[in-house]
Formats: C-alpha cells, sequence, structure tokens
C-alpha cells in the first residue's frame, strides 16, 4: 500500500474519531448536506451525464457513506459499490450505516489496493469521486483515470471532484508547501495534497487517456468534470480541444 494510503486504514481508531478526521470537523449533522450538495452539483452542473434509474453506480474513495446514500437517494440505483483502499474505512462505513439507521440492500463495499479496480470492463453506469482524489499522487491519479475509463459502460459517464490551483492559497496557510513537499519525498503516512488545472485535465484525459466526451468547471477552488467513452468533444470552461 501506498503510504499516502495508510493514513485511512488506523484500525484502532473509534468511529467518531474517524468521522471528525476525514471530515475536516465538519459538525456530523452537517455531513449529509454536504453529500448531497455534491451530487447537487454534478447535477446542476452536467444534467446530462447523471445515470437513469436502475443503474449500477460505483464510488471511488467511499469514506464513510455519506455520499452513497445521496446517490442512492437521488438517482435510484439498483446498486452502489463504495471502493476504498482502507479496510478499516470500509468497516467504519458499515458501522456508521447501521448507526444512522442507513442500512440499504443496494449497498455494498470493496477493498481494492489503489491501482487495478477489480471489475470487468464495461461494468458501470456511473462513476463518481468527490474529495478523493486530492490526496491520491498524480500517477496513481492518472491511472484512476485509465481504469474509470475501463470499467464504464459505452453509454455510461464519470463524474469526478478535484482541486484547484486556485485554492492552493489557501491551503498553504495551513500546510506550508514546504512541509507538504517534504511529507512527499520522505514517503510519510498522512494526508497528501494535490491540485489540478483545467488544461492539465483537458490534455491528460482527453490526448493521454483517450475518453470521448469530457467536460469541466472551476468553482470555489474545485474542479468538476465528467466524461464519458462516446462522442469527441472536449472542452474546460471557455477551452476546446
Amino acid at each position: 500500500m501506498h503510504p499516502s494510503f495508510e493514513t485511512w486504514d488506523i484500525e484502532s481508531e473509534s468511529l467518531e474519531s474517524v468521522e471528525n478526521r476525514i471530515h475536516d470537523g465538519v459538525p456530523r449533522e452537517a455531513l449529509q448536506a454536504r453529500a448531497k450538495g455534491y451530487i447537487d452539483t454534478f447535477s446542476r452542473l452536467f444534467p446530462w451525464s447523471l445515470p437513469e434509474a436502475g443503474g449500477r453506480i460505483l464510488e471511488i474513495g467511499s469514506g464513510l457513506g455519506y455520499v452513497m446514500q445521496a446517490a442512492a437517494e437521488r438517482f435510484a440505483p439498483a446498486s452502489v459499490t463504495g471502493l476504498d483502499v482502507a479496510s478499516n474505512m470500509i468497516d467504519k462505513a458499515k458501522q456508521r450505516l447501521a448507526r444512522d439507521g442507513a442500512q440499504d440492500s443496494r449497498f455494498d463495499f470493496k477493498l481494492y489496493d489503489g491501482v487495478s479496480i477489480p471489475f470487468e470492463d464495461n461494468s458501470f453506469d456511473f462513476v463518481y469521486s468527490v474529495a478523493t482524489i486530492q490526496h491520491i499522487p498524480k500517477s496513481y491519479a492518472y491511472n484512476l483515470f485509465f481504469e474509470i475509463n475501463r470499467i464504464l459502460k459505452p453509454t455510461g459517464f464519470a463524474a469526478l471532484h478535484l482541486l484547484s490551483y486556485a485554492l492552493l492559497p489557501s491551503h498553504l496557510s495551513l500546510f506550508p508547501l514546504k512541509e507538504e513537499v517534504l511529507k512527499q519525498i520522505r514517503n510519510e503516512v498522512g494526508h497528501w495534497h494535490f491540485f489540478y488545472s483545467q488544461q492539465e485535465l483537458l490534455y491528460v484525459l482527453s490526448v493521454g487517456v483517450g475518453v470521448g466526451w469530457l467536460a469541466c468547471r472551476e468553482e470555489n477552488g474545485s474542479i468538476w468534470l465528467t466524461f464519458s467513452k462516446d462522442q469527441e468533444v472536449a472542452f474546460c470552461n471557455d477551452t476546446t480541444l
């Protein structure tokens, strides 16, 4: 396991501690609303990419399952699978869902190594990820783009949330750049942070990965994007490839 993944797999940590740590101190009572906000943003920006009812959905980096709940409520899928690199996080998600009376027969979880998504080609109608890719080293993130494109059905869409370089000034007030760089050089366990530009994503996904339709928007330090295998159009805000 990559050192940056180990911070999510602390077996001795309580559910309450995990819940506070990974959500940046957001109060528990606000977490479901925040999760719905992520889904609302995808729905507002990219309404054509949303899955039809009865589809098969995958979340990458499912954490404690809050966004899985929101996705299930909004899209009425046949199943929602939570993919995570940490077995302890999967255990804590199941505990959290049970605690909150949110267990759902449509939910299941899958552990993976952060490299190869353990599903066959063309498996999912909708693949999404929020507040996760920002913590993944870029080589792993780029590989993840290839894997997502592989497991998407030809008619499916991916919807991803990433951090923009525009957020860097406020981030550096909490995590100085020198500290962040040395943490990565030393392969220290902890929250690693990575930032993206629209142009970077446009070329990596369209030219490097070879996705079909690609659209992205930047709002308040976040980049929101969607892509599919079909068509050959790519644009980020006003930039078209």
